[in-house]
């Protein structure tokens, strides 16, 4: 019996020591390099081992794990699960403005390709200049990047191109008023989602606007006009900032 204890111990402590992270790199959606290193290895000597260019934005870089993306993925279902109820509450009230709002809606945001992320700093100056934000990694991570690009996303309630040109000086609201809203869009604000995945709410309309200048790579979200939102959809226009927020840099 002592015998077979000690082999017991033996195999745990074994595959302890074998077990590795591994971190996959990707770079405008196409797979580069596997790393593998010894579970706890820390972000920088990941990075020691890749070959990091210089035009990567890491402020809108986006890492990932199968447990992050399982409850992303858990928090995606939910959305989906309200936009078809709200979609169907419309279209029973009779109102085939609104519920086409919706349908376009869901047709575009769920084309966006998106990866739950876990919020991290991942610039590779940072995370060796400041040992907090180099994290261990245990496990299989994902790691999606893109070259720094000057545009703005447009997404939600909104007749518009999807992707534009940032212009210098130019403040949120500019970039939408000469555009057209689909109905029940909120007129007065939106939200703006940055590359990292932080959003907040911001002021679009003349009365309340605000000299806010987007950064590359940000999202600004036109969601539902609150007032028009049962009381048990309330959420939605939040659920789908936390969505977007999980864009895939491209």
């Amino acid at each position: 019996m002592l015998y077979l204890i000690r082999i017991i111990v033996l195999i745990i402590f074994t595959g302890t020591f074998v077990q590795s992270a591994e971190l996959k790199m990707f770079y405008q959606h196409i797979a580069i390099s596997s790393i593998q290193l010894a579970d706890g290895a820390r972000l920088d000597q990941f990075y020691s081992r890749l070959h990091l260019t210089q035009d990567i934005d890491w402020n809108t870089s986006l890492i990932t794990s199968p447990t992050a993306q399982k409850y992303f993925e858990l928090r995606s279902l939910i959305l989906k699960k309200k936009l078809e109820q709200l979609e169907y509450y419309w279209l029973q009230q009779g109102e085939t403005g609104l519920t086409q709002s919706v349908r376009q809606l869901k047709n575009e945001l769920f084309k966006i390709s998106v990866a739950g992320r876990i919020k991290a700093e991942l610039d590779p100056d940072i995370i060796r200049l400041q040992v907090e934000f180099n994290r261990p990694l245990i496990g299989h991570y994902s790691l999606y990047t893109a070259p720094h690009h000057e545009f703005l996303y447009l997404q939600g309630l909104i007749n518009a191109k999807s992707i534009i040109t940032l212009q210098s000086g130019w403040s949120i609201e500019q970039y939408v008023n000469n555009t057209t809203r689909l109905v029940g869009a909120d007129e007065s604000m939106g939200y703006l989602i940055e590359g990292n995945g932080q959003w907040k709410q911001v002021p679009l309309a003349y009365w309340n606007k605000k000299h806010i200048e987007p950064a590359p790579g940000a999202t600004l979200f036109i969601g539902f006009e609150p007032t028009l939102l049962p009381d048990e959809m309330s959420d939605v226009n939040t659920l789908i900032a936390d969505y977007i927020a999980n864009r895939i840099p491209q």
